[in-house]
C-alpha cells in the first residue's frame, strides 16, 4: 500500500468523520435551499434569508470538507462546526430576542442547534482524526489529496 493512499486503509478511522460531515452538510444544504421557499417557517423551525444563507454556507463547507482530498479536513470541520453551533446555542440562550430578530430562531431552532453542536462536536472531538491515526500507524498523512 502506498503511504499516501489513506482512503483505502481500514485502519484509518476517517469514515465516520467523513460520513457525518457529508450527511449533515447535505441536510443543511437542502434545508437552506428549501428554507427560501418556506415563507419563514420550515416544519417547526423559524427561518429567514440570513438563517437560510447560514445553513447553505455551513452545508456547502461541510460537503467540501468531507469530500476534498479524501476527507482529510472532515475532523477539523466537525470540531469547528461543533464550536460554532455551540456558540450559537449560547447566543440564543443569552440574547433570545436578538437571535429571534436576526435569525428568526425559535425554541425548536435552539434544540436543533444543540443537536448539531453535539453531533458535529461529538464526532469531531471524540473520534481520532485521520492525520493522528496515520502518524500512530506509521503512515504519512498527505493533506494535498495525493
Amino acid at each position: 500500500m502506498a503511504n499516501s493512499d489513506l482512503a483505502d486503509d481500514d485502519r484509518i478511522p476517517g469514515g465516520t468523520q467523513i460520513s457525518v460531515t457529508v450527511v449533515l452538510g447535505g441536510v443543511l444544504l437542502v434545508m437552506g435551499i428549501v428554507g427560501f421557499a418556506s415563507g419563514g417557517q420550515l416544519l417547526v423551525f423559524g427561518v429567514n434569508p440570513f438563517h437560510n444563507v447560514f445553513h447553505l454556507l455551513t452545508g456547502a463547507l461541510a460537503i467540501v470538507a468531507g469530500l476534498y482530498a479524501n476527507g482529510v479536513y472532515a475532523d477539523e470541520f466537525n470540531k469547528t462546526a461543533g464550536i460554532v453551533y455551540g456558540l450559537l446555542v449560547i447566543f440564543q440562550l443569552v440574547a433570545p430576542e436578538v437571535a429571534a430578530q436576526l435569525l428568526n430562531a425559535d425554541f425548536a431552532d435552539l434544540w436543533l442547534h444543540v443537536g448539531l453542536a453535539l453531533a458535529f462536536g461529538g464526532v469531531g472531538f471524540a473520534l481520532p482524526d485521520r492525520e493522528r491515526s496515520a502518524a500512530e500507524s506509521g503512515q504519512v498523512a498527505d493533506r494535498s489529496g495525493r
